[in-house]
């Protein structure tokens, strides 16, 4: 009778644990099922993080692209209109200068004969071969506020051959 009841009561201690160890693997199967479900939902969160990153960085690139685009055509479109004034005011300036030769050929003619003088006696001037060597004059000037005390700016004038000539 003793060895029934204790057979019966190994049986019965048996069930308990199995009966829990049941338990517990489904409570594991419950929290294993959740963990997965999570990292599932996190790797297909992470997944279309990437493809929205990357989505979004080919809408910058396109962005950017059509700025760059329209950049280059407002600095074509401004060269041209600045080519277009250039010569518009070039146009204009030799337009009205033959206009006023037109209008008063005579200041024309003594204004260019002026100019061929003053360049005759420029150019006579500067001439050495004649034997006439213009001076130097040296003028001193003072220094900038950040140039060297010591070393001052001199500014060479040659006098006019023309000048010494005429006062030997």
């Amino acid at each position: 009778m003793e060895a029934k009841a204790w057979k019966s009561l190994e049986e019965g201690a048996e069930r308990e644990i199995k009966f829990r160890q049941n338990v517990k693997l489904l409570e594991q199967e419950g929290v294993e099922t959740v963990k997965l479900k999570e990292r599932k939902i996190l790797a297909a969160r992470a997944v279309t993080q990437v493809e929205e990153k990357l989505e979004a960085l080919r809408e910058y690139d396109r962005a950017v692209e059509i700025a760059t685009k329209q950049t280059e055509a407002l600095f074509r479109e401004e060269r041209e209109a600045k080519i277009r004034n250039h010569d518009e005011i070039r146009n204009y300036e030799h337009a009205h200068l033959e206009n006023m030769q037109q209008r008063d050929p005579f200041k024309t003619k003594i204004a260019t004969m002026s100019l061929t003088r003053a360049k005759s006696s420029m150019n006579a001037s500067r001439m050495t071969s004649t034997g006439i060597v213009g001076q130097r004059e040296e003028i001193i000037l003072p220094p900038s506020k950040y140039a060297d005390k010591e070393n001052r700016g001199n500014i060479i004038i040659e006098k006019p051959a023309r000048l010494e000539a005429e006062k030997v």
